[in-house]
């Protein structure tokens, strides 16, 4: 592949084999029903970005791309912002948190600058697409589809994993240890925070924290908590907080 950065190019070939290739793939039920839709973002100053935030979410529902087009699913993001202010196209909480997140915790002015240090990915590489609407991603998809989200946070190695899910997928998160050895829960599966508006209303949201340790050196800091829609706008500022709060040296 010419003219693409080499991290970049190892999640193409690792998207692309483990969907042809892999029994976790082969044996789903959306194996060969919807192709890959899942959109993902590599930031071009990934490597240089400290920290390095990595947002995560469920699934996506889009227009149909087979694997040989996951360039394509790329450039997507890019496409749900303005190209001057940086301000959401579409009318996502999802997305306008991501960036209100990115921007806080890398203190950049509103634009699209933001993609250039993030990287985005979801748990589920398949979903509902336009010509399959009624496609219902279950647990067992996910499940399918975790050794290629572990493969992938091991290859960019965020400093925080920030999963944008709800609760149902613990189970699933629980089990991966992402190449260390030392994973520490800072807060249970259970625990809540609670965000605070200036007029005195309150929000619960679960907060479940994960340290990952290797030989005794923080790696990755991990944060499971709620989808931003529905969330207080105070839920972007409390993540950046985190973010900030639990440093990684890299």
């Amino acid at each position: 592949m010419k003219n693409i950065d080499p991290l970049k190019e190892h999640l193409l070939k690792l998207y692309q084999n483990d969907y042809e290739k892999t029994e976790e793939c082969k044996s789903c039920y959306l194996h060969g029903t919807v192709d890959r839709n899942t959109h993902w973002n590599l930031g071009v100053s990934w490597t240089i970005s400290n920290p390095k935030l990595a947002f995560i979410g469920k699934n996506t529902w889009g227009p149909t791309e087979d694997a040989g087009k996951l360039l394509e699913l790329y450039k997507r993001i890019n496409d749900y912002y303005d190209s001057e202010t940086g301000n959401t196209i579409v009318n996502s909480r999802y997305w306008r948190a991501v960036k209100t997140i990115s921007e806080k915790v890398h203190q950049l002015q509103p634009s699209k600058e933001f993609l250039k240090y993030i990287f985005v990915s979801n748990l589920a590489k398949c979903g509902a697409d336009s010509e399959h609407p009624n496609i219902v991603t279950s647990k067992k998809a996910f499940r399918s589809c975790k050794n290629i989200f572990q493969k992938e946070i091991e290859l960019v190695k965020p400093t925080h994993l920030i999963i944008l899910t709800g609760t149902s997928y613990d189970d699933i998160i629980e089990g991966l240890n992402f190449t260390t050895s030392e994973p520490e829960d800072k807060t249970s599966q259970d625990d809540t925070f609670e965000l605070h508006k200036s007029s005195g209303e309150t929000q619960r949201v679960p907060w479940w924290h994960r340290k990952y340790s290797t030989d005794g050196r923080i790696a990755m800091h991990l944060l499971r908590t709620r989808h931003p829609q529905g969330a207080f706008r105070e839920f972007e500022q409390e993540i950046a907080l985190w973010v900030n709060r639990n440093k990684v040296v890299v």
